[in-house]
């Protein structure tokens, strides 16, 4: 397994879907801690004002970012990259991970003009951005809004996170419609989550997914319902990912082998 830079630059993978409760924000984190733990340079960026992500990597005061010492007493957040304004990254607790947080009042930016969107996407192709990263993972809101849109309009890649129930099926064909929409051909993946392989209907809502896409936009390395993964959404949770888990536990292998894929799709991994 090598881990280099994508061939066509800085890699722009949104993680969508508008239902709430399918991994999305558990999947950025934890695809971001196995590629900085490969070396690659990654930025998380936090779009859903709920704030879980961010909440997850850093200190967080009264719904925002508490200031650390090593910015510039500027509580910097991910509405600028609406708005063009300036913008610094957070430190986390991740090796080779920063992150550009939410806050909880960003709830008014789904109110912004359709413009807004494609004011993200430029921002999100400064020069700076590639020569400071390899890779920026979004993290989005439960709903199909201006966050949402931009994201996916922004990204090189998409990857769709489902959960195996009749709604979540039923809520991807509108998701598919809407990568359609704001950026045709992004769609890497449709990623199962929170699995247990042994529910016929959990078998059935899969079998049916995969009809939808296909093979091969179908991720085969689902990820299944543990309880251990429960307890790492916490800022001082140890261990703070699945890769600190012994190498011989399932978790930790399941986690690095759906990593590996996603990040072989995106061509980070060859």
């Amino acid at each position: 397994m090598e881990m280099s830079r994508s061939p066509n630059g800085l890699v722009k993978l949104a993680i969508a879907n508008n239902k709430g409760g399918v991994g999305k924000t558990t999947e950025a984190v934890f695809l971001g801690a196995f590629a900085g733990l490969q070396g690659l340079r990654v930025l998380l960026i936090d779009l859903d004002p709920q704030c879980n992500l961010s909440s997850m990597l850093i200190t967080m005061d009264g719904g925002a970012a508490a200031i650390p010492p090593e910015l510039d007493g500027v509580r910097y957040d991910s509405s600028a990259l609406f708005e063009n304004g300036d913008i610094d990254v957070y430190p986390t607790k991740l090796e080779n991970v920063s992150l550009l947080p939410c806050k909880a009042e960003n709830t008014y930016l789904e109110g912004l003009p359709a413009s807004a969107i494609e004011q993200f996407a430029e921002y999100l192709q400064h020069p700076e951005l590639a020569e400071l990263f390899d890779l920026i993972i979004i993290d989005t809101p439960p709903a199909k809004g201006i966050c949402s849109r931009a994201a996916v309009r922004a990204a090189t890649d998409v990857l769709i996170p489902i959960i195996p129930e009749q709604k979540s099926l039923e809520g991807l064909y509108g998701m598919l419609d809407m990568v359609n929409q704001e950026n045709q051909g992004s769609l890497i993946g449709v990623l199962p989550t929170k699995v247990d392989t042994r529910l016929a209907v959990h078998r059935k809502i899969i079998a049916e997914s995969r009809e939808l896409v296909g093979d091969d936009l179908l991720v085969e390395d689902l990820i299944k319902e543990r309880p251990s993964i429960k307890t790492m959404d916490l800022l001082d949770a140890a261990p703070e990912t699945p890769y600190g888990l012994k190498p011989s536990h399932d978790c930790r292998k399941e986690w690095e082998k759906m990593s590996v894929n996603v990040l072989q799709r995106v061509g980070l991994c060859r």
